[in-house]
């Protein structure tokens, strides 16, 4: 999953070879928990881009070994981590369990994130991938569509959202007409605040 904050270009997670090589197929590669992040405000030769690996802090959860998930900037520090396929680290992939807020900190040559699960009292949907999300940076977060992380192929024809800045976030099943069980979708928020989606397989 990636999002930018500022200039600031977030990956984490996702596929890897592993330690062992390839082999693999599409779906039966380990996942990793790794951050990296990419400053964007000065240029760099193409050829060899100044990724920085992130440290999670002591005092922090471990960070998801996670891929097909979505993270959200929240503000200028923290992000929403949402959802992934986490076999087989997540004995139960159909659990409400897969949301993070996760804070960055640390120095621009040492950067660090914290991962934080958010309380039972979020009310936060079942653990989906291949779905898609958005946010305003403001602290409020949309997501869409998705299949079911337990290899069912199942889909969500569904829509959440979640202010996080309230007093008691909670995720909502919003009760508009949903643009279809799209699954692999792409979301952008435009500058009026319509939520563009683009492509995804709705079955």
């Amino acid at each position: 999953a990636s999002a930018l904050i500022g200039s600031l270009l977030v990956v984490q997670g996702g596929k890897t070879q592993g330690t062992t090589g390839g082999g693999y197929t599409y779906n039966s590669a380990p996942s990793d928990a790794q951050m990296y992040t990419l400053d964007l405000s000065s240029s760099f030769p193409l050829s060899s881009p100044p990724w920085q690996s992130v440290s999670t802090q002591p005092s922090s959860t471990a960070a998801p070994a996670v891929s097909f998930h979505t993270i959200s900037p929240l503000n200028a520090s923290s992000l929403l981590l949402f959802g992934g396929d986490g076999s087989p680290l997540v004995p139960v992939p159909t659990g409400n369990d897969s949301a993070y807020i996760v804070h960055l900190g640390g120095s621009q040559s040492n950067r660090t994130a914290a991962y934080q699960p958010v309380p039972a009292s979020w009310n936060q949907p079942m653990r989906r991938m291949h779905h898609t999300s958005e946010s305003n940076a403001q602290g409020s977060v949309w997501i869409l569509g998705g299949e079911r992380a337990d290899g069912s192929g199942s889909i969500f024809d569904q829509q959440w959202t979640i202010d996080t800045t309230t007093s008691s976030p909670s995720f909502q099943l919003m009760s508009s007409s949903p643009p279809g069980s799209l699954v692999g979708s792409t979301s952008t928020m435009l500058s009026d605040g319509t939520l563009l989606l683009l492509g995804g397989l709705d079955a």
